[in-house]
């Protein structure tokens, strides 16, 4: 069984589309973790106006 991490929400409030962008590109230089595999952000969530 694989434990996963709780899910933590990283943006209070709603994001506009540009924090929304600025959330997505934060891992993207994080050492020794490949961004693209989807392990920096396991677990975190937020909101968006679409």
């Amino acid at each position: 069984m694989t434990a996963h991490p709780p899910f933590r929400k990283v943006l209070d409030g709603v994001a506009t589309r540009e924090q929304m962008f600025q959330l997505f590109s934060r891992h993207k230089d994080t050492p020794g973790i490949d961004p693209n595999s989807g392990t920096p952000y396991s677990g975190e969530w937020f909101e968006y106006v679409a």
